[in-house]
């Protein structure tokens, strides 16, 4: 199997995420569509879904799943690959990865020791979706090393989003989005960062007051869906709590 360096590098640096919430020990599926990365961070509040498309990769073989030990590292060996195509293939126990001046094996973990990560849900239901820069995003990001926090929210009002960032000083900033007029606030931190820092272009948001939010990237080659869930009062809880009841016992 043979595929394009900078298109698989890319793959496996947006599959992986950075830093808590990095991913190490995972499964890689060789299914018919594609090269499949399903996982979620240590801490369970993101879950990751991306897939190489199979008309990516010249020879592809769909040949099931092999467990691997460090993700990580497999994307930093072959961001030191030259050249432009990196051919890899499967003997024994291990995924040989190799170039015309490289070769680097990687030996692989018994899959069924692999935790399983939680299936990504089929549907997202009533979120309110946005079109958005993700240079527009890590610019936001920027202020929260401003002033020093590792919290912040997104919200939505009509077709404005505002981003708010609180420490010992406090930052807003809005932008118009296209979108269809709604109201949702989502309380977020570091995890969401870490998520979706090493996604780039356009992403589609999708947001619901105290739900997940969804962010999915997509190229020609690469599709990447990453769902991560904000912070939520105990009070918000209670509230949503006694609107089942009524809406219960009206029924």
């Amino acid at each position: 199997m043979k595929v394009k360096k900078d298109v698989l590098v890319d793959f496996l640096k947006k599959a992986t995420m950075t830093g808590v919430s990095a991913l190490t020990e995972g499964i890689i599926d060789f299914a018919k569509a594609g090269i499949i990365i399903s996982s979620q961070s240590a801490s369970n509040n993101v879950l990751v879904n991306a897939i190489l498309k199979a008309k990516a990769i010249e020879d592809y073989k769909p040949i099931g799943q092999i467990g691997i030990n460090n993700l990580q590292d497999v994307s930093k060996l072959l961001s030191g690959f030259t050249g432009d195509f990196i051919k890899f293939e499967i003997k024994l126990n291990q995924l040989i990865f190799k170039s015309a001046h490289r070769r680097v094996k990687i030996t692989l973990m018994d899959k069924d020791a692999v935790q399983k990560p939680t299936l990504y849900p089929e549907s997202l239901d009533d979120r309110m979706e946005i079109n958005i820069s993700m240079d527009l995003i890590k610019g936001f990001f920027k202020n929260m090393n401003i002033v020093n926090t590792a919290e912040f929210s997104f919200e939505l009002k009509g077709r404005d989003l505002l981003f708010n960032t609180k420490g010992f000083n406090e930052v807003t900033e809005k932008v118009s989005v296209d979108s269809k007029k709604g109201d949702v606030k989502l309380r977020l931190n570091r995890s969401f960062i870490d998520a979706v820092e090493n996604l780039n272009d356009d992403v589609l948001m999708e947001m619901k007051t105290d739900y997940p939010i969804s962010v999915t990237s997509k190229t020609e080659e690469v599709l990447v869906r990453i769902l991560v869930a904000p912070i939520v009062d105990e009070a918000s809880l209670l509230d949503g709590a006694e609107a089942e009841k009524t809406d219960e016992a009206k029924s």
